[in-house]
């Protein structure tokens, strides 16, 4: 076997903590992808030979793999940044004062939109529920959830857990965060998704538009939604025919004195977001 593989032999605990230095992958992790490497070829080889295939051999090739593959989930690379092409495809940023936007709709609270599966608004259709919170400073999160289920599947009781410090890390540091501004009658907010700190994610950045019916009621014009993703032509049209195969409800209002503050999410601290980089 190659000296590399003791490690991940001997229980993948011997590991050391893996992450990203300012120059790259650390050389905890270039360990790591140099050992699923050599465990792929390794495996192949096995593969390949009859006459080599033994079940200790096979054993252990498909500890080594599944081993650095679940670890390579859990790597921290602090260092990858958000892809320049999403933060040139920001149009809206977070404004220099709250005045500066025109509320034709009620935000203390939260929004849920129901989601019914299918094209056609059959209730016996299995639904789901997407939350939205629009906070007055011009920032907006976008399908948050109980993503645990201590709460039973409860917005209220987790966004209480939220706000009292108890469950903080996921709302904060993942989710659909973002900006919007209001032209019109029309709400135009711009998400992008926290890839969090596993090797493997990837970014990802959509706009939505929401149209003001009343104070707390709107509507969701789903093929107003776009990638931000530089997306190809082809993907453009996949994701329009997804929108189209989706049916929606009207978007309703839920007065919540909880609501958790902003101020500890990962988006509001990122410069180019403000359109006064002062009033970070």
């Amino acid at each position: 076997m190659y000296p590399e593989l003791a490690l991940v032999l001997g229980g993948c605990k011997t590991l050391p903590k893996t992450g990203c230095t300012s120059h790259g992958l650390s050389p905890a992790t270039k360990i790591i992808m140099l050992t699923m490497t050599k465990c792929i070829k390794e495996f192949i080889y096995i593969m390949d030979i009859e006459t080599r295939f033994r079940y200790m051999d096979f054993n252990i090739s498909i500890r080594c793999i599944l081993c650095v593959v679940s670890m390579l989930s859990n790597i921290e690379c602090n260092a990858q940044k958000i892809p320049k092409s999403i933060v040139r495809n920001f149009s809206i940023c977070i404004p220099r004062n709250v005045d500066s936007i025109n509320f034709k709709f009620a935000t203390d609270g939260y929004y849920s939109m129901k989601e019914i599966e299918g094209s056609s608004f059959n209730l016996n259709k299995d639904t789901f529920d997407i939350n939205i919170i629009f906070y007055k400073r011009g920032m907006l999160l976008y399908n948050f959830f109980d993503y645990a289920n201590k709460y039973g599947g409860d917005s209220k009781k987790y966004l209480s857990s939220v706000y009292h410090g108890i469950e903080q890390d996921k709302f904060y540091k993942g989710f659909f965060w973002g900006v919007y501004k209001i032209s019109n009658d029309t709400i135009i907010a711009q998400v992008i998704f926290n890839r969090g700190k596993a090797l493997l994610a990837s970014w990802d950045a959509r706009e939505y538009k929401f149209l003001i019916l009343n104070r707390t009621t709107l509507e969701f014009l789903k093929m107003e939604t776009r990638s931000l993703n530089n997306p190809t032509k082809e993907q453009i049209k996949t994701l329009q025919k997804s929108m189209q195969n989706r049916s929606f409800l009207h978007i309703e209002f839920i007065h919540y004195d909880y609501i958790p503050p902003y101020d500890n999410s990962w988006l509001k601290k990122l410069d180019w977001i403000w359109c006064d980089k002062s009033k970070k």
